[in-house]
């Protein structure tokens, strides 16, 4: 098939949603299919079966960026003609919108709690701008079908755009298992903790994440504060810039404890260094880290504004709690893992929990989907 993917971002180097089209677009691109990339930024394409097209975009203020990136990529994917259009960004143009960044509406009420605060929010320039994006990318005539990589984000589609339950396929990410399993620990777990200075009997939490504030790091430091056990290290990995957090941290008197590393290209060797990834988000479709945790044998606390959370056992591979802003719970949870004995039994049952959550079980999934929709359109 020739298949064109539409993403913003197309890099390695991005959140969970533009790592997952680079993986998926080569798998993709080695199972024969021809890919093709419509973005603004991107990487050079390791297969000869991908091809990348720019898109132009105003370079200035969120709006104008969403607003002219969708404009843009309409008008060039009309100069083609391709089996399938599948967009990971809000857009107008498309057969099949996949659910990469979650629900702008579902992620205003979580954010703002509805009120003046809320009303306020909504009416700016720029969730203005998200909100309309939205709805064209959901409902807009020529779509086909929805793919979510939740139940979550499944029931939101319907629940907040009334889309009826079968226009909506629910796939997992997948992770490379090559990547992420539990022999990581065996690799980088010592020469790590030497490397960053961390001491032989502190448990390594993560946070992985790139957008530190809809991920709740503010919430794990508040809950860390009321954790009385202090032999452990919070490690901060992801968004280089950190700075109103490492004063939040000083002023809950963590200085000592937590350690921003920033953004770590091979981020498999920082899963091996931990032994609880801990990930209090205020709403997230899917947490590709969790995933790729749970697939290095780490348990994983997480809340149920997660879909990720639909992958954990909860107390056999980690615990999912109702709500971020319950910080009082997540300092429970946490202090109930630290031990080693608890963290590593979770482990040992995390690591298999996943195991058929691959890549390349996830790209035969989405192709089928793929060529389903194919039939569709050739029949119409």
């Amino acid at each position: 098939m020739k298949i064109a993917f539409v993403r913003r971002d197309y890099t390695a180097r991005g959140g969970g949603a533009e790592k997952y089209l680079v993986t998926l677009s080569r798998e993709l691109a080695k199972m024969g299919e021809e890919v093709h990339i419509f973005a603004h930024t991107s990487e050079e394409p390791p297969h000869p079966g991908i091809s990348i097209h720019p898109v132009p975009m105003i370079p200035v203020i969120s709006p104008l960026k969403n607003l002219s990136f969708a404009l843009n990529a309409r008008s060039e994917l009309r100069k083609s003609s391709f089996d399938i259009i599948c967009s990971l960004s809000r857009g107008f143009y498309h057969d099949i919108f996949r659910i990469s960044d979650g629900l702008h509406r579902y992620h205003m009420q979580q954010r703002y709690r509805k009120g003046a605060g809320y009303l306020f929010k909504s009416l700016s320039p720029r969730h203005r701008t998200l909100l309309y994006l939205e709805k064209k990318s959901l409902v807009q005539l020529g779509l086909k079908k929805i793919i979510a990589n939740s139940r979550l984000a499944k029931n939101q589609v319907m629940e907040f755009y009334g889309i009826s339950e079968d226009k909506i396929e629910v796939i997992y990410n997948g992770i490379d298992p090559a990547l992420f399993n539990p022999s990581v620990k065996e690799k980088y777990h010592t020469f790590l903790r030497g490397t960053l200075g961390i001491r032989g009997e502190e448990t390594v939490i993560l946070f992985v994440a790139m957008d530190l504030e809809r991920k709740g790091l503010s919430f794990l430091l508040k809950a860390l504060s009321q954790v009385r056990e202090k032999k452990f290290k919070l490690l901060v990995v992801g968004k280089p810039d950190s700075g109103r957090y490492q004063m939040l941290a000083e002023k809950l008197m963590l200085t000592d404890k937590v350690k921003f590393a920033g953004y770590y290209p091979q981020v498999e060797d920082i899963y091996g260094l931990g032994d609880i990834l801990v990930l209090p988000t205020l709403y997230d479709p899917f947490s590709n880290c969790c995933l790729e945790a749970l697939a290095c044998g780490i348990p994983v606390i997480t809340t149920r504004q997660n879909g990720a959370a639909e992958l954990i056992r909860d107390g056999s591979t980690g615990y999912v709690v109702d709500d971020a802003f319950n910080v009082k719970l997540l300092a429970e949870k946490i202090s109930s893992i630290l031990s080693r004995e608890n963290h590593e039994k979770m482990g040992e049952q995390a690591s298999c929990s996943v195991r058929g959550l691959t890549m390349e079980a996830n790209a035969e999934k989405v192709l089928k989907v793929f060529q389903e929709v194919l039939t569709e359109k050739n029949r119409s």
